[in-house]
């Protein structure tokens, strides 16, 4: 009921700046990231929403993580802000300890949306979103770019028909 919002649980991290999380498909595992170097993806289990038990810290290919989204149909966890590039974990075949599928390193990925085998991709250093084909998520490739209006393109999300996509900026505009 979104107008009768109830917190059922708190529970720490660990982390000193929880900065993104998101759940699998089936509501029963937690993903986070807080950028700490060692920490970059952190998983929990939720099947006590009132005691989760961390099961994971993923750090095996990258030492930090931005931010992540998980494609909840494909089971595919995609770690953004890498130093390394935009990871893409199976976090279907086995949530407690997933496996690494792919690596794009085309250009630096800040956050991304997805929906099918398309991944929307916000270059925040370069301004501009990246449409990438992600069918094969062993070998992603780019289908297009486009420049955004600040240049600086913090994250994208698609409406629910699939018709516009709207993004962020981290670029202030003054007059």
């Amino acid at each position: 009921d979104p107008a009768n919002i109830t917190e059922v649980t708190r529970f720490s991290t660990g982390g000193e700046f929880t900065h993104n999380c998101w759940l699998t498909g089936d509501g029963r595992y937690l993903f986070t990231t807080d950028e700490r170097i060692s920490r970059p993806v952190e998983g929990w289990d939720l099947l006590d929403p009132l005691a989760p038990r961390k099961v994971r810290t993923w750090n095996r290919t990258f030492d930090s993580a931005h931010s992540l989204w998980i494609d909840e149909a494909r089971g595919l966890l995609y770690a953004h802000g890498t130093q390394t590039g935009m990871h893409v974990l199976d976090v279907a075949g086995n949530p407690e300890d997933p496996s690494e599928v792919g690596v794009f390193a085309d250009f630096y990925v800040h956050d991304s949306y997805g929906r099918g085998t398309t991944l929307y991709a916000a270059a925040i250093r370069d301004g501009f979103i990246g449409i990438l084909d992600v069918s094969d998520p062993a070998n992603i490739t780019e289908v297009t770019r486009f420049s955004t209006g600040g240049e600086f393109t913090h994250n994208c999300w698609l409406t629910g028909d699939g018709r516009y996509l709207f993004t962020t900026d981290e670029r202030i505009s003054r007059p």
